[in-house]
């Protein structure tokens, strides 16, 4: 394989690998001459970063690192915001940590127990989603072989050929597996109609959802994350310490640890025992698609997920956006699909094997994300608590045609 092109990793600090590549250069002219702009693109971000919270020294900094972009790329240095247009749109930016800390005792960690029958309902829904995928694929994989009349199917052939599914069948898998979903939950706690506030019990949910949502192998190596947005509603901090509190779920993301995001790990006091954990959460390697650096939908260099360690695979499906030098990244044409035990699974070069759902892990976890939702859309919804735990917020919807302040010109008055 040979890629006629400088391809700089993906990550937080892009000027960093950009340097690397350039300080490899044998040529002492030619590497001077590749640094030369990189120095004045850095000492440009360092005056950024100098200004700190002045405002005239910031908005001077700023203006000169664009206008040197821009002399030496003769690229714009801001793309304009829109639908087409991936988050990052400047050079630069500044992220923050709050230097407050906030612990919590066992009572609000006790008044968190109904969270556990979500989740397991939770984990229920990826596997529902992921077996179906998974019986999408061997369609794929047994068209493929028996057109080629070979056991192994090249991986970059599969991948291509399964790109109606993952746009397609997939999104229509992931619907049919929430209606299930809700209408099981729907059995757990009904929702009379007319009613503003419904209550259960960590007791009673815990035993029905044991037998609505049985346990279900992982699917793909994502799905063993759950990361619950929980708020604490509450006068003040004595009244928590009194046991005066409710707990809202906001939402609860499937098949991502959101800890796990660059913006997160950049500013952890200790990102090398975040590693250690996922070491604990994955105790193998793991097989991880090589993503694009940027997406118009959800990825950009603040949330891309960077706990990756150097035992993992990659799997470049397309493009190869990471450290050619990275060991462990392979080339989707140097992989193959074949069946053990009737399920497809990834065979690299060296022998590993992975299931075929992990290189769709980022596609999957895409549909699954967002899809923890215990009841359907309604034009009213109630307040659903189970114990001390807000499971479901009130809501209402209404027609455009309802509202009749959307028409309303002046701001103030809608």
């Amino acid at each position: 394989w040979v890629s006629w092109r400088l391809e700089v990793p993906s990550g937080a600090r892009p000027d960093r690998e950009l340097r690397a590549v350039l300080e490899r250069v044998g040529d002492a002219e030619l590497r001077r001459g590749a640094l030369e702009p990189l120095e004045v693109l850095e000492r440009g971000r360092e005056r950024v970063e100098a200004a700190g919270r002045d405002a005239e020294a910031l908005c001077g900094a700023l203006a000169a690192l664009e206008e040197d972009f821009t002399r030496i790329t003769d690229t714009a240095s801001q793309r304009a915001k829109g639908s087409g247009t991936a988050p990052n749109r400047s050079l630069v930016y500044s992220d923050t940590r709050r230097s407050a800390t906030a612990r919590v005792g066992g009572t609000v960690l006790e008044a968190m127990a109904p969270l556990d029958p979500l989740m397991t309902s939770a984990a229920w829904l990826m596997a529902q989603l992921g077996a179906r995928v998974e019986r999408r694929a061997v369609e794929v994989y047994e068209k493929l072989s028996a057109a080629s009349g070979e056991d192994r199917v090249n991986l970059a052939d599969f991948w291509f050929a399964c790109m109606p599914i993952l746009h397609g069948g997939a999104v229509t898998d992931a619907q049919e597996v929430l209606t299930e979903f809700q209408r099981r939950w729907a059995r757990i706690i009904p929702l009379p109609e007319g009613e503003a506030r419904v209550r259960a019990t960590h007791s009673s949910v815990a035993s029905q959802v044991a037998e609505e949502f049985p346990p279900a192998p992982v699917a793909w190596a994502a799905a063993r994350y759950l990361s619950p947005d929980v708020l604490i509603a509450a006068r003040d901090t004595e009244s928590i310490g009194g046991g005066d509190f409710e707990l809202v779920l906001g939402e609860m993301h499937l098949a991502s640890n959101t800890m796990g995001a660059s913006l997160f790990v950049s500013q952890h006091p200790e990102p090398a025992e975040l590693l250690r954990l996922t070491g604990r959460d994955h105790p193998g390697p793991r097989l991880l698609p090589l993503l694009p650096k940027e997406h118009k939908a959800r990825l950009s260099t603040r949330v891309r997920n960077v706990l990756v360690r150097p035992e993992d695979y990659y799997v470049a499906l397309m493009e190869l956006t990471a450290d050619p030098h990275r060991d462990r990244t392979v080339l989707s044409a140097d992989a193959h699909v074949v069946r053990r035990d009737g399920r497809p699974v990834v065979v690299l070069p060296g022998g590993a094997e992975f299931p075929v759902t992990d290189v769709f892990g980022h596609v999957l976890t895409t549909l699954a994300m967002d899809m923890f939702r215990l009841f359907p859309d309604a034009d009213h919804v109630p307040r659903v608590m189970v114990d001390k735990l807000v499971v479901s917020r009130e809501s209402w919807r209404f027609t455009g045609g309802d509202l009749g302040f959307a028409e309303e010109k002046s701001e103030a008055r809608r």
